[in-house]
């Protein structure tokens, strides 16, 4: 099997870096961040009925606890605007009703956080949160990049003496 070379994992490493870079920047429009309860989170939305995404909803750190949902609601306000009837945020879904068929959910309205139901089956956009990982500190980021370095420069000088 023919060795790769310096040259090639040069470029391969360049290539990655770029990629990363464009990846990292791409923060999508339709995410604001906020800080809830001394947590920071990525909160965007998804539409569709609650049916076809129970599993993410409730997979929310707000499903089914206490009161949660109204701080994300409070935090996010109309940040992501009024997707739902025109003058509703998105929907922080909190429980399910499986026998009348309906979802709870709070959302924020007029200036006002408002508790509310919508059929299961309906078209609605909800919330999501991701919590916001710490960033990985600089020095042990560039010395991951120094040893991706160092390890190409020594496939170069490695492959020089063997000629």
């Amino acid at each position: 099997m023919a060795r790769p070379s310096a040259k090639g994992l040069t470029t391969f490493l360049a290539a990655g870096a770029v990629a990363f870079g464009l990846t990292a920047a791409s923060a999508s429009a339709a995410t604001v961040r906020v800080t809830v309860l001394g947590s920071l989170w990525d909160v965007s939305t998804v539409t569709g009925s609650f049916d076809s995404l129970s599993s993410t909803l409730m997979a929310q750190d707000w499903w089914g606890t206490g009161n949660i949902f109204s701080f994300f609601v409070q935090a996010v306000n109309t940040q992501l605007g009024t997707p739902n009837g025109g003058t509703m945020g998105p929907f922080f879904s909190f429980a399910s009703d499986p026998g009348s068929g309906q979802n709870r959910y709070v959302a924020f309205q007029n200036g006002a956080t408002i508790v509310g139901s919508t059929s299961n089956t309906s078209n609605d956009t909800y919330a999501i949160a991701t919590p916001v990982v710490a960033p990985v500190p600089l020095p042990a980021g560039g010395a991951l990049l120094l040893t991706g370095i160092a390890a190409a420069l020594g496939f170069r000088r490695r492959k020089r003496q063997a000629v």
